[in-house]
């Protein structure tokens, strides 16, 4: 997470790591959104969402707080962190969980011929940007050259995987997921995404589950300069 190696963080959580751990007084979410956020005062990058949204799509507590109380919502609300706060009030209810909050399919059978740049995005498996564009309004559910977004991504993710023998991540596909991608929407050769290089998405039911009994730590914002 602190290096911003989305496909690492991807791989662990499939692995089965606790997307609710907390280490140096900071869960992964708070993390996540503590580390973009600081990332954007310090160097003026955009802001982005992807280790924000890949922790989500594997289950993270949007309300878990640390032991000073704060929240992840506060936290993104302290940096000025609007993609982390609109991608937050996507899992509090069960109205905004991804499976059902997916742009009303805007696009879904619309297909393009040429690679628009969120698909770009997912091509070049260029995570910041994506989210970026998915923050912005693009369609979740876009399709392209007979793609929808979340198929190509679990294509190029297999497809990587067996070119190269990296081991299989799940970056883009769990960005997709958390923003609202349909995982039953299939590709124009009517595959749906599981049937996909063997590489099933994360799941995607969170509607704002109980905060977990473990014990949280505190949140010390770092000083702005």
């Amino acid at each position: 997470m602190e290096i911003n190696e989305y496909e690492t963080l991807s791989m662990l959580l499939d692995a089965g790591a606790d997307p609710d751990e907390v280490f140096f007084e900071l869960t992964l979410l708070t993390h996540a959104i503590d580390m973009e956020g600081d990332s954007h005062l310090q160097s003026g990058h955009p802001l982005h969402t992807a280790g924000t949204a890949i922790v989500l799509a594997y289950g993270a507590d949007p309300r878990l707080p640390a032991a000073s109380g704060r929240t992840p919502l506060q936290i993104a609300e302290y940096y000025g962190h609007e993609p982390a706060t609109r991608l937050l009030q996507r899992f509090f209810t069960p109205a905004e969980a991804p499976g059902r909050a997916r742009g009303m399919g805007r696009g879904s059978f619309v297909e393009v011929e040429s690679w628009t740049p969120v698909h770009r995005a997912v091509e070049m498996s260029d995570y910041e940007t994506l989210t970026a564009l998915l923050d912005s309004g693009a369609d979740p559910d876009e399709v392209c050259f007979g793609h929808t977004l979340l198929t190509h991504a679990i294509d190029l993710e297999g497809d990587g995987h067996l070119q190269t023998n990296y081991p299989l991540n799940t970056a883009s596909t769990a960005i997709l997921l958390a923003y609202g991608a349909d995982p039953r929407l299939p590709a124009i050769d009517g595959e749906t995404p599981p049937a996909d290089r063997r590489v099933l998405p994360p799941r995607t039911d969170q509607t704002a589950a109980p905060a977990l009994p473990r014990p949280h730590t505190g949140w010390p914002p770092r000083e702005r300069t």
